[in-house]
């Protein structure tokens, strides 16, 4: 397989509200990495021939010479990968997080990225704080598990890096004739089409989970009840500063499970940057015991596995939580039982630790479970 590299950059913005884009859309340009040099020249022999200093979409008003820059950029030897976001079909409160939603947005097009290609270098142009940018990188790694596709992430400048400045071009030409804002549309979707490798368009126009996919009766009650003990715990905590942690987990869970992939479960690291980048900041112990332990404990069905933790939609995915809860428990049980009987029989049954009242809960769970 070819070695690529990828060149990110975004058209409309991530926030909400008036003067805000419609939509926020990313263009990915892949080329050849043997490549890269030959295109770059290429590519600044065009922007100099067109008389700019960059290409950059938002500082070309004329159609007529945008389709003549986009007619030059798209012979040159590379392809792209576009990704359109619509604001106003996304549920949830992203308009509050627009930092947030930048990072989920730019995950949905590096998943795919990485699902296509292993081994794949990505520069991506800067957004926001170097402490931000840092922050998104760390984020995207830990969500992809870069290890297993031996791939690598930088943060470019679409000022210094004129591929960056060619997918800039492209996303803001392609986000202007998704919003028909061209007399001309069909001739600059023809141009684009040439190279386009994937277009894709988020959310679906199938916004939430459709409970008639589920397998069974039983696992349509199961989704019902799961989803709604999640809701039932963020409506009347959703103003209380106390659980507000515990409520931004489970919004984060849920719209993972209705809106964006019902089978998929979410790495705790990636939950944990969620909250820190709301001001919530837990270590590993603390973020499994006082958020996800207590919702638990408050009756919020959050199932998990190696692959991190869900909403669950199905019985097997139930069953699946039930199954790892009890290879990690039951051995716990059973050594301290054997700690127990060690004890009372070392010391002739003067140290019987299950019969003090403090230890009254834990006789009760080895009994019953007659372990």
């Amino acid at each position: 397989m070819k070695k690529l590299s990828a060149f990110i950059d975004e058209s409309g913005d991530p926030r909400y509200g008036t003067g805000t884009s419609e939509t926020l859309a990313y263009c990915c340009v892949l080329v050849e990495r043997d490549k890269i040099e030959e295109i770059e020249n290429k590519a600044k022999e065009i922007r100099m021939s067109h008389g700019l200093t960059q290409f950059k979409s938002a500082d070309i008003s004329n159609e007529g010479r945008r389709i003549k820059i986009l007619s030059d950029l798209v012979k040159l030897d590379l392809k792209y990968l576009w990704l359109n976001i619509e604001k106003s079909k996304v549920v949830g409160d992203w308009c509050n997080y627009p930092k947030s939603f930048y990072k989920y947005t730019q995950k949905i097009l590096h998943r795919e990225l990485y699902r296509l290609y292993a081994g794949l270098e990505v520069t991506i142009d800067k957004f926001g704080t170097p402490r931000f940018q840092e922050s998104l990188k760390n984020y995207i790694e830990r969500d992809i598990q870069m290890s297993l596709f031996d791939g690598d992430i930088t943060i470019g400048s679409a000022k210094q890096d004129v591929l960056i400045q060619v997918a800039d071009f492209l996303a803001g030409t392609r986000r202007k004739l998704e919003l028909n804002e061209f007399q001309n549309p069909v001739e600059i979707s023809d141009i684009l089409s040439a190279n386009a490798f994937l277009s894709l368009h988020w959310p679906t126009d199938r916004p939430e989970i459709d409970v008639a996919d589920l397998e069974s009766a039983d696992d349509l009650e199961i989704a019902k009840l799961c989803l709604d003990c999640a809701q039932s715990y963020i409506d009347p905590n959703r103003t209380n500063h106390e659980n507000r942690a515990k409520v931004l987990l489970l919004e984060y869970l849920l719209f993972t499970a209705k809106y964006s992939d019902p089978k998929g479960y979410v790495l705790s690291q990636e939950l944990r940057g969620w909250l820190e980048e709301n001001g919530f900041e837990h270590s590993e112990e603390e973020f499994r015991s006082h958020i996800v332990g207590n919702l638990r404990d408050e009756g919020v069905i959050i199932g998990s596995s190696r692959k991190g933790l869900k909403i669950p939609l199905t019985a097997s995915e139930l069953i699946d939580f039930i199954n790892e809860s009890s290879k990690r428990y039951i051995p716990m049980i059973r050594r301290s039982r054997r700690a127990i009987e060690t004890l009372k029989a070392r010391s002739f049954g003067s140290v019987d630790l299950l019969a003090d009242p403090q230890f009254a809960e834990l006789r009760k769970v080895i009994e019953a479970v007659n372990l």
